[in-house]
């Protein structure tokens, strides 16, 4: 853990959030060829005091409070609101990325090793090796988009969500995906409808027979 804590000092809030208990959400959209990426959560100003009494090198209000950078390597901040309501404070930063994805403050501080290459038709992606921002027991990183998913190693798969579950203890994590950009993805909710693809043919077909047969 000791390694945990020399790290914090060069990450920003959203890897110090990290460190209490407090609800942490990592959220990536991708939408043909925009990203979006969305990081909320809550905390409870208990916890919010806790941090500051035991690393009294850092101001976590102005942590929170303040602008965080988007982009590693620029001065670009991401949009974010905070909320206090009765003991608790809710945070929700988001940034859209456009074609600079592999710049995120978060991909470049939090994973060891990572590798996204955006083309002309593709998104892929491949996080590998130590997990920096391990402070909870469990992480849940939650990629949803309407374009076609031509590969991946999701823990877990509902509709168009595919999430990772980064737990303590794991030494080596690996979260890999490739998205195309040009193909919608076929909505298993669509299948199920009444009026499928297969079915709008058959109903055609019947409705012309019907004709000829009247005709005859």
């Amino acid at each position: 853990m000791k390694r945990g804590i020399d790290m914090k000092k060069i990450l920003t809030v959203l890897s110090i959030l990290l460190l209490t208990g407090c609800t942490v959400n990592y959220n990536l959209n991708i939408d043909d060829n925009m990203i979006e990426e969305r990081i909320s959560g809550n905390i409870s100003k208990y916890e919010f005091d806790d941090i500051e009494d035991e690393y009294g090198d850092h101001n976590i209000y102005h942590l929170l409070y303040d602008n965080q950078k988007s982009l590693i390597n620029k001065e670009v901040y991401y949009e974010q609101k905070i909320n206090e309501i009765d003991d608790i404070i809710e945070f929700d930063y988001r940034y859209k990325y456009n074609n600079n994805y592999g710049y995120s403050t978060i991909v470049n501080r939090c994973f060891e090793k990572k590798m996204f290459e955006e083309t002309e038709d593709l998104y892929v992606m491949h996080l590998s090796g130590d997990f920096y921002c391990q402070f909870a027991n469990e992480i849940e990183v939650n990629v949803t988009t309407l374009n076609a998913v031509l590969g991946n190693n999701a823990d877990r798969h509902e509709n168009n969500t595919y999430t990772w579950i980064l737990k303590e203890g794991s030494n080596d994590i690996d979260i890999s995906l490739t998205v195309s950009k040009n193909i919608e993805m076929i909505n298993s909710n669509k299948e199920n409808s009444i009026f499928t693809p297969f079915r709008i043919v058959a109903l055609i077909i019947f409705l012309i027979l019907i004709s000829m047969a009247f005709i005859i």
